[in-house]
């Protein structure tokens, strides 16, 4: 299944990433730095709850409407149970009236919901990559084939797959949107409007299996620069929160008290032109001063260890952080959990071949008794 194999693919990436620093984002703005095996292994969650939501739905969608005729059945001594098994399913609807599509549509919007969340992630994670390959980030060279040009300027490298990605996901969601309001309705209305809506579905499924494959193609290949990350992760600010911590535990402060210390110290730095690297223990005391009358009392060693992003990363060694030992703990629990996923797929599979195989076996004998 294209899900499961590109979770296997951002775990591999992740190991091989768990000191590959890289600014994290909130409100567009630079927050607390992560690795980009932290980042890489959020998106493998994020990917297991779709393949939940894909199996969910195939578990209700597989279940035998046949025998159901239009709404209530037939007084015919149909075998529902056995047909159903003869044909892949795994369940019977109890309800004839539940198992008509024009009488109750709600799997009909089933499977065009879940592509639609599945693309709203993959969207999301072409966003980024479009983002990082930028001149203003810079994080990462995509190769390419992967890219084109401008007919007028020529020194333009346009990212084409990822928005190849963002438009397809457009189209998801205008399926759920389509399926939803074709299907709607008096019960027994609509019945040729929904032709419409599953015309699309397949075209959606086949794309987000494409896409699955294009990302698995496509993350391998990026050329990341790793140097660059880790300047670009600390040099706005985005380890000040521990140097508040450092007050804190080393000079008993309340949170509250060390955070406008350092909110002060940044607008003194971000008014002289200085970043992090320049700070003095004078231009700390300075800012505590300024708050409370009191100097803050850490020295430059103190000072630097707290906005070392490197050591910030090491530290958050607590269960879902960023540390090293940590993201491989993550890797090892995610890539279980694929294999369960993988086999759960793979008994869907056997049970469909077994069902084609009987299916063969009871035509073979209904002609075999034939006269």
């Amino acid at each position: 299944m294209p899900s499961t194999v590109l979770r296997r693919a951002l775990i591999d990436l992740a190991r091989g990433h768990t000191d590959t620093v890289l600014p994290g984002y909130s409100f567009g703005q630079h927050a607390q730095p992560m690795t980009l095996a932290h980042l890489w292994l959020s998106w493998a969650a994020n990917l297991a709850r779709d393949f939940d939501r894909l199996h969910g739905a195939y578990r209700r969608i597989n279940a035998s409407p046949a025998g159901a005729a239009i709404m209530v059945g037939s007084d015919f001594p149909v075998n529902r149970a056995r047909t159903a098994a003869l044909l892949g399913f795994d369940s019977v609807h109890e309800n004839c009236a539940d198992a008509i599509l024009e009488l109750n549509a709600d799997d009909s919007l089933d499977m065009p919901a879940v592509i639609a969340i599945l693309y709203h992630s993959m969207a999301k994670w072409a966003d980024d990559i479009i983002q990082w390959t930028t001149s203003e980030y810079a994080f990462v060279d995509i190769p390419d084939r992967y890219c084109g040009t401008s007919s007028i300027m020529m020194q333009k490298k346009n990212v084409i797959g990822p928005a190849e990605v963002k438009g397809a996901s457009a189209e998801a969601l205008g399926c759920f949107v389509t399926s939803y309001h074709a299907l709607k309705g008096t019960t027994g209305l609509p019945i040729t409007e929904r032709y419409y809506a599953l015309d699309m579905l397949w075209r959606v499924a086949d794309n987000a299996a494409r896409d699955l494959g294009w990302f698995c193609d496509l993350l391998p290949a990026l050329e990341i620069r790793k140097e660059h990350m880790l300047a670009q992760a600390w040099r706005h600010w985005a380890t000040a929160t521990d140097l508040a911590a450092a007050l804190v535990r080393q000079r008993d402060l309340p949170w509250r008290t060390a955070h406008q210390i350092v909110g002060i110290l940044i607008r003194l730095c971000n008014e002289r032109g200085l970043g992090p690297a320049d700070v003095t223990p004078a231009m700390l005391d300075e800012a505590a001063i300024a708050y409370h009358d009191v100097a803050a009392g850490l020295d430059q060693q103190s000072i630097r260890a707290a906005l070392d992003p490197r050591r910030f990363i090491a530290e958050r060694t607590l269960r879902g952080g960023p540390a090293p030992q940590e993201s491989l703990r993550q890797a090892r629990l995610f890539e279980d959990g694929v294999l369960s996923d993988e086999k759960v797929v793979a008994g869907i599979d056997a049970r469909l071949d077994e069902a084609a195989r009987n299916l063969e076996t009871a035509i073979d004998t209904v002609i075999a008794m034939a006269p």
